[in-house]
Parts: C-alpha cells; structure tokens; sequence
C-alpha cells in the first residue's frame, strides 16, 4: 500500500472530483465545501459527508487551517466563465471573485499540490487576462510550479494556453467536453526538484469505457423524454431563422445514423440548451403521436428525445463507471429520493467528467511519489542512500554532535565559543515522515517512540562521537572535491556509511521534519535558571557555501517608479539587455533617469516590515537601492549609506537604523516569513545553531539576545537572486507609468 494523501474538495458539487482521485487509490479526503443546497444533499447521500460550507467565509478558512491536508481540489463555478451564461468572469461579484478565496487558502495553509478545474473560456476570457492572471498568483505569488508554465529570463511566464484544455472524449467517455485543468506543486515544500516533473498533462484516457454514443444510450427511454410534435416544429423553425441569419445555433440529433461515432455535446448545469444540442433518435414503438398528460401537443412521429438523467451520468463517468463495487459489480450510484429531473441535469451538468479527473490524479500520484521518492536518495553498489547538500549534512551533524557532547556552547558576537556558559543536552526531539522520535541521553542514547513510549534501541554514546567524526571529515572531504572540480560546495553527495548509522538510529531523512522555523528541538537545563526547558533552534552552517537567512520569491519583489527622464522603447530595450545591475543603473543615471520607491508587490511583505517600524519597507527599498546601485552589499555597510541619505530624522540615524535592521533580521530569522501574516511570536524559541568550519557546534540562545543581533548585524549581506524565478530586474509600464521591480535575498557573510 503506498502513501495516503488528504485532500480537500472545494466548490464541490456532487464528489466528481473528489471521486476521480479517490479512484487513484491514493487520495482520501478530509473536508468539502459547497453552498448549492441540493448538490449538498446529493454529495451526503453519496458520501456521508455534509459539504455545506462557505469557502468565503473567514470561519471556513480557519476550518481549513486547523485540518491536516496536502491536496487542494476545487472546480469553479461554471456560470462565471462559461459561455453558457454573462461573461462577468473576476467581475461577478458573488462568484468571480471564488478564486482569490481558493488562493487565499492556498497561500494560508500551503498544500504540496493542487488541481483546479473550470470551463475552457477561461483561458480566452478578457483577452487571455484572466487566465494570467490566476497563474502568476499561483507562481509568482504563492510559489508553486504549474504543469505547462516556464518562467523566461525575464520573469515573463510562457505556456500555450489551450494546452491546458482537455476534452472528455478523449478521456473513455463519448462527450465533447473541454475543460481546462491547472495542477501545481509546491516550490516551498518540494524545492527545485519540482522543476524536474514533466511540463504537460496527460491528453488520454488509455482504454476507453465507450467505443462511442451509441455503446451508451439506453433505447426504448421513458416517454416523458420524447419531445412533443408542437416543440419539435418549435425547434425546427429556431433552427431554420438561424440558419437565414449564417448561425449556427439550433438544435443537434447527435445519433443520426450517416454519423458513423457519435459523441454528444458538451451537456450544461442550464439544462435546457444542453439537452436540446444532445437529442436522439429513439426507434421506440407506439410513441408517435401519443398523448402525455405533461405535453401540450401529442408526441413527435421522428423518434426525436432528450437524453435521460441517466445517460447524462454515463456521460460524465457517475453511473456504470465510479461507483461500481468492486466486490459485487454493483452499480452504487443513486441520488436522493425524489428528486426532480431538473435537478439530477442540473447537477451533472455542473459536474466533472470523472474518468478525465482520474486520469489527472494517477498523474499528480506519479509526481508526488516522485517528488517524496527524491528525498535525496540514490544507490550505492545497488543499496539505496541518501544524498544531500553540506547545509542538510549539517543538520544530521547537529544531532550527532550534541548528543556525542551532551553540551550546548553559547558562542559570542565573533561566534566563538563560550566554554563557561553551555546548556545540558537531555533530549533532541525529531519529527520524522510518519513519526516522532525522542533521542534520550543518559548513560547511552536511548531512541524512544515519541508517541508510545517504546524504546527502540539503545545506542553507546562512543558511537555518536565516532560517527560525528566521520560526518565531519566526509563533509570536508566533499567540499574539497567540489571545490577542485570548480563545482559548488553546495551540490548533493553520499556519506554511505554515515547515513547506515542514521538509518539504525530511526532516522528517514537528513533534515527532520518542520513545519516553523526550528530545524531541531532540544530539552536543555539551563543551570542559570535551574530548570529543563524544550526550544527550537533555527541551524545554520559555515561548512560549504554561506547560508541564506531570506529567501526571495514573487511575494518580495519592491517596485520602484522611474523618474527624471522616460525612457524610449529602445532605451528600456537597452537598460534590460544589461546583464549587470551596476551597467543598468549607470545607464539609467547616464540618461537623467532614476528610481523612486513606490509599494510592495505583496501587502503582506509589507505588513510585516512594518511590523518593525512603521518605515521598515522605505529603509528596506532604499537599501535594495543602493545595492544594485553597487555600493555596497553587506547589510551593516548599507545601513551606514542609508543612515546618511535622510531616510529618517532623528538623533543618530545610525544608531536607530543600526537597531531596527537588527530587529528586522532577528525577526526573519526567528519567525517571519514574508507571504505570511507575522503575529510577532518568534517559532524558533531558543535561537540560532551554528555549525563553525572546526566542528564546533555552539548557540545564541533567546537569552543571549545581545550578541545574536550583533552577529545577525554583521554577518550578513544581499544577493541578487534568480531574475527569470521572481520576476524582476526589466523596466515596463503600468498605467502610463515606467516600472521597475526588485528584489533580493540575504546571506551570510560566512
């Protein structure tokens, strides 16, 4: 049995999409919403669940930030993009607006993956602007690869938009139905390694479930499907004013026998002109001209009907397909007692065709098994090992070395150790994949089950120092080899007989599981206060190439307007040919041009620069500034050229910048992360974790906070991250206004 994954099924309906994972075998899922009150009833009595819930809503939001899931599923409400009704799109107030609520969780609880589904003019709906717009929140925004987009060099996202239009018919199913699909998977969770997952979606089904319309149909239907005469002349005469007029509306006999493999029209949530560009031909005798008490006019002599409620759940994949048992053979599907005809069109044409979603869930099974697979193992003389990058190696060190030592060092502002002040190492307490492990130190190392007490081995403390040698030495070794390959020190490598230790003391992964700012929790006494306490530690290491404190991402990017001269179109062509920073804005400045800050792109970024001082993002766009203007990239050298430039009006500018950057850069190494909204409670409790060139392991704990912001001060710089990722670095125009976006990631100096 692989592994399970929760999902959530937003704008649900009756289950299509939750159904066609669920037929994946892999997927189970934890919380529905839908406000349709019949589509409810259908969705309990399929599920026996009660999807009833607003995904509006804040309380909804907050339902799914306590609930444990990994899959976001959600279709749109057709109505807002479909043909069939106003083209209104993000403008419809009361249902355009559903994705920014849809994204709005996934930017709140960051799932490993989605898939969003909607109707084909989506993709053509406002020029093409609003299907871009949805991706570059996904991307840009909420930092998830999506199946079929490429980011430029530029930043500018490439992707054929009917490329992600998949039709029903070629999914095993006799209906023209196309459907546009997104599926993404998080950069934040998986990393880089998402880059390496297949670049489209499956376009097939491999073995159909109908040769075509006619293996489905039911004939000799019910009488009350016919059409009565009095209609079908209605039709007739539609048809022919239409056809005067050069279009091509009317109605469609979609069995006609010169057809030699009928499929159906796509049906439609409205009903009527879904079943009127789906009838057939039904040969049922003694039907033409018979009275029906629900028909004004006797019934039609050509055989002509709509499809039944049931045919159109063939068509979608509910009835004689998803449902099936797989004991018995029974067909399971059924709706609720009584309900109308109206009803059960309705609800299927509002539906998913579930053999195409799965299909798109065995395919997002695949990548995910992938993606969890490439937990940097590889083989070794045919036994698999993990692989990882000095960083990850470091953290494995981290827990070898402390509990080999039993000690935690405080280091001072130079990171050097303190060989007075150090905290008793009791308990290192691990998150695994599918368990959490306490590493006991007493007279050896006892690895306890966390959850059930159970010890589990039992190791010699003498192992640990022999091991933590070892670690150290290959981690050295490897660096060395990187460096005289020209290589960087951060490449993956193998410590075979390194992690055969790990194995044997229950660890799965070099890096334990987190879901904060902590890399590792530790139970210390502290002999200043004569207690045990448990804090989480952030960890970073000096081995290999300098570590990085903030990441960039599309939330981070500052925009600036260009003011003094306006450039020419092949101006702005040169000033974003320009490789290098300091040859775009010595050409800026060669033109009389410059930059004037202007606003964040993200206003959650914002918030949280302010949540320093109410001039954190104008401080903070003044030294992006001046980095790229090349005048310095250490951050304590910035804020001396910031402090001279009136940013601010105080005492000491120094002095007062110097203090807010400290508290800026100890926020974002504690707890603050830019796409989330910080409350200001710090997520790694007992402070940073150094790892020193030497070996030595040593801290700034919470309580040492002086020397912590003075290291954090010191050692740190910019550096310009990827342009192409996050989108910055190239001059355009918004609203008759030239732009320019920025951004930057801080490193450590060492």
């Amino acid at each position: 049995m692989g592994k399970k994954y929760k999902t959530i099924d937003l704008c649900a309906g009756i289950g299509g999409i939750r159904k066609g994972f669920e037929l994946a075998k892999c997927f189970k899922n934890v919380l529905s919403a839908e406000i349709d009150k019949n589509a409810c009833l259908t969705y309990q009595h399929l599920y026996g669940d009660d999807p009833t819930n607003d995904i509006t809503t804040d309380e909804f939001k907050d339902k799914v930030a306590k609930t444990k899931y990994d899959v976001l599923l959600a279709g749109f409400p057709c109505q807002a993009f479909s043909r069939a009704g106003k083209k209104e799109g993000f403008l419809d107030k009361t249902r355009g607006t559903l994705f920014f609520d849809i994204a709005d969780i996934i930017k709140r609880t960051e799932p490993k993956a989605f898939m969003l589904e909607n109707v084909d003019n989506l993709i053509t709906h406002d020029k093409g602007q609003t299907f871009h717009t949805i991706l570059s929140v996904l991307i840009n925004e909420l930092d998830y690869k999506v199946i079929g987009v490429t980011k430029s060099e530029d930043g500018t996202l490439e992707y054929t938009a009917k490329d992600f239009v998949r039709n029903s018919r070629n999914f095993g199913v006799p209906q023209n139905r196309p459907r546009v699909y997104i599926m993404g998977f998080s950069r934040k969770y998986f990393g880089d390694k998402v880059d390496s997952l297949p670049n489209a979606l499956p376009n097939k089904r491999e073995k159909k479930i109908y040769e075509d319309l006619n293996d489905l149909l039911e004939m000799n239907a019910d009488d009350k499907y016919f059409l009565s005469s009095g209609y079908v002349e209605t039709l007739e005469r539609h048809k022919a004013r239409h056809e005067g007029k050069g279009n091509g509306f009317g109605y469609r006999i979609v069995n006609l026998p010169e057809i030699e493999h009928p499929v159906s029209n796509a049906i439609l949530a409205t009903g009527g002109s879904g079943k009127e560009r789906n009838l057939v031909i039904d040969p049922k005798e003694g039907v033409a001209g018979k009275v029906v008490p629900s028909k004004q006019t006797p019934l039609n002599d050509k055989g002509i009907r709509a499809m039944t409620p049931r045919e159109w759940g063939k068509l979608q994949g509910f009835i004689n397909y998803a449902f099936i048992d797989e004991k018995t053979g029974e067909d399971t599907f059924s709706f609720p007692d009584r309900l109308a005809d109206g009803s059960m069109y309705k609800q299927f044409g509002n539906a998913v065709t579930i053999p195409a979603v799965e299909v798109m869930a065995k395919f997002m099974k695949k990548q995910l098994a992938v993606l969890e697979q490439q937990d940097n193992t590889t083989m070794n003389k045919g036994v698999e090992v993990m692989t990882g990058n000095v960083g990850e190696w470091s953290e494995l060190y981290t827990l070898f070395k402390l509990l080999a030592d039993g000690k935690l060092y405080a280091a001072d502002a130079e990171t050097n150790k303190i060989p007075t002040i150090y905290y008793d190492v009791l308990k290192v307490l691990r998150s695994e994949k599918d368990s959490k492990l306490e590493y006991s130190r007493e007279t050896e190392v006892k690895v306890i089950n966390a959850e059930t007490g159970e010890v589990m081995c039992s190791i010699p403390i003498s192992s640990f120092i022999e091991q933590t040698n070892k670690l150290l030495l290959g981690m050295k070794k490897e660096i060395e080899n990187q460096k005289q390959k020209k290589k960087d020190s951060d490449g993956s490598f193998a410590l075979p007989e390194v992690w055969s230790f790990a194995e044997s003391i229950k660890c799965k992964s070099l890096k334990a599981k987190s879901q904060d700012k902590a890399d590792i929790h530790l139970m210390v006494h502290d002999i200043m206060l004569g207690r045990d306490d448990t804090f989480g530690f952030s960890i970073k290491s000096q081995l290999g190439s300098p570590s990085t404190l903030f990441n960039a991402s599309g939330t981070t990017n500052l925009i600036y307007a260009i003011t003094g001269h306006t450039l020419s179109l092949d101006e702005i062509t040169k000033f974003n040919s320009f490789r290098l920073f300091k040859q775009k804005f010595e050409y800026l400045h060669l033109l009389g041009s410059d930059i004037e800050f202007d606003s964040t792109e993200n206003e959650v970024f914002d918030f949280n620069l302010k949540m320093v001082t109410s001039e954190m993002t104008e401080i903070f766009a003044a030294m992006i500034k001046s980095y790229y203007e090349g005048k310095a990239n250490k951050i304590s050298d910035l804020t001396e050229i910031v402090a001279k430039s009136g940013i601010v009006n105080t005492l000491d500018n120094s002095v007062y910048l110097k203090h807010k950057l400290k508290n800026l850069l100890t926020n974002i190494a504690l707890g603050m992360v830019p796409s989330t909204l910080w409350t200001g409670d710090y997520e790694a409790t007992g402070g940073y974790i150094i790892v020193k060139e030497d070996g030595d392991v040593v801290c700034y704990h919470i309580y040492n906070h002086n020397a912590f912001m003075n290291y954090m001060f010191d050692n740190t710089r910019f550096d310009t991250p990827s342009q192409s990722r996050h989108g910055f670095g190239k001059i355009y125009e918004d609203n008759g206004r030239q732009m320019l976006k920025l951004n930057v990631q801080i490193r450590f100096v060492k």
